[in-house]
């Protein structure tokens, strides 16, 4: 009778652990949380010394869709001025002709070798944004200055100058996803400007744009998906666009571009 008992509850047993795994084995994956990659450039000049750096941080998205960040490293990337940018209160003076360039790792390389994580050499930003502090030389070199704040082959910000009425414009591009704002007036003392692509839907976002924390109008209202960006070694140019050939006049303070790209490989 003990025998009969003992293989009753054996089988009873098997059956339950049996239950449990095939539940288990049949979950989705998305109630996994989800590893990611992501990063930013930021420029600044702490006690007059150009500071450009590189973060990257490693995180997870909960269950319930909550973006972690587990752990993060920031690095100074090797830059080099061009021409004879002027560092002096927390800011540099590019007078035309000048311009500070410098060299971005892969960031798929560096994923690897600091978590051992496979990403892919492409990302989808979710919610890009640039911002930071200029005073835009009125009276430039250039009589029609697009004024090239930051650019990467895939990311570039300007602030475009039409001399003859004292307006400037922000233009923005993410990958192939471009937006421009409506027209403000430049004045004498640094403006605080700001370019951002939000989600307005599944597969859409608006740019937006602000400047001394003032709204301004955008063009086109809505940009239909997301910006693709490579995670591959890249040089980056501030004041300067390789591309068009044109320089940035005035003042840049700190400038902070975050492409909001995280891949999970």
């Amino acid at each position: 009778m003990n025998r009969k008992v003992s293989h009753l509850r054996l089988v009873i047993l098997t059956a339950i652990f049996g239950a449990i795994y095939l539940f288990t084995a049949t979950q989705p994956v998305s109630a996994v949380p989800s590893a990611w990659v992501r990063w930013k450039i930021n420029l600044s000049f702490p006690k007059d010394t150009l500071d450009s750096q590189l973060t990257i941080q490693r995180g997870h998205t909960t269950q319930s869709g909550e973006h972690i960040v587990d752990e993060e490293k920031t690095f100074a990337l090797p830059c080099q001025a061009v021409g004879t940018p002027t560092i002096s209160g927390g800011a540099v003076t590019f007078d035309g002709t000048s311009y500070v360039t410098c060299a971005v790792p892969s960031i798929q390389e560096q994923a690897w070798q600091l978590w051992q994580m496979s990403i892919a050499d492409r990302c989808s930003s979710k919610r890009p944004y640039v911002r930071g502090e200029v005073t835009i030389e009125s009276n430039p070199i250039d009589t029609s200055p697009e004024n090239p704040l930051f650019y990467r082959h895939d990311i570039q910000f300007e602030a475009p100058l039409t001399t003859s009425t004292q307006a400037a414009t922000l233009k923005m591009a993410f990958g192939q996803e471009a937006a421009s704002s409506g027209a403000f007036a430049v004045q004498s003392s640094e403006h605080t400007v700001a370019g951002h692509f939000s989600r307005s839907g599944p597969s859409s976002f608006s740019p937006s744009f602000v400047v001394d924390g003032n709204s301004l109008s955008a063009t086109p209202a809505t940009i239909s998906q997301a910006p693709v960006l490579s995670n591959l070694q890249s040089r980056v140019y501030f004041g300067y666009s390789p591309l068009s050939g044109e320089f940035f006049e005035g003042v840049v303070g700190p400038l902070e571009v975050d492409p909001v790209c995280p891949t999970t490989g």
